[in-house]
């Protein structure tokens, strides 16, 4: 539809904002918003998540793991994208309908970000598991250290390809790598 603002100006304005323009409450833009009525529970979910995994971080095996802070992240993005839902819900239900585009970027930016960087989070962990599982040697990382031998007790020179060099005096330094699962050392 074209407004004439004045004699030689007209603006091509969309039919969307012609149909709701005028203010209130319009069940039409409102229905989509309830989509932010499923977000409450994942927003408990996902902040219970983060907060479990903070209170508990060294406590227990399980959240030790690498994995366990990179779902964590995940969880607190998702908590970001979740509440940019609220933002729309409340627009549409006080029956503002419009707000100028600036101010809807600055109020939906990290929303929009959050979504695109928990997008690909979700691709860089799923990426990781299946190298995980594909080479799991690789992902298995060793402790290395010193251990001093005693002086009474000298290396067993039973391994043929290692040289005569390299076995310790009495008393010396082997270097010595243990796999975490495993146990035992290997020297």
């Amino acid at each position: 539809m074209l407004i004439p603002t004045n004699m030689n100006q007209t603006y091509l304005l969309p039919p969307i904002y012609m149909a709701f323009s005028n203010p209130g409450f319009h069940l039409e833009l409102f229905l989509p918003s309830l989509v932010m009525l499923p977000s409450i529970i994942g927003l408990f979910l996902n902040a219970s998540v983060c907060y479990i995994t903070w209170k508990y971080w060294g406590k227990y095996t399980a959240l030790k793991s690498k994995t366990c802070v990179l779902i964590a992240i995940n969880s607190f993005l998702e908590v970001l994208h979740q509440s940019g839902q609220f933002v729309f819900f409340y627009i549409t239900a006080t029956g503002i309908d419009f707000i100028p585009a600036l101010l809807a970027f600055k109020i939906e930016g990290y929303y929009v970000i959050s979504t695109y960087v928990v997008t690909f989070m979700f691709l860089t962990m799923s990426i990781d598991k299946v190298l995980a599982v594909a080479f799991p040697l690789l992902f298995e990382s060793p402790s290395v250290g010193l251990i001093k031998l005693p002086k009474e007790w000298t290396y067993p020179r039973s391994r043929g390809f290692i040289p005569e060099w390299a076995y310790p005096r009495r008393g010396g330094f082997i270097p010595v790598w243990t796999y975490p699962r495993r146990g035992g050392f290997i020297p």
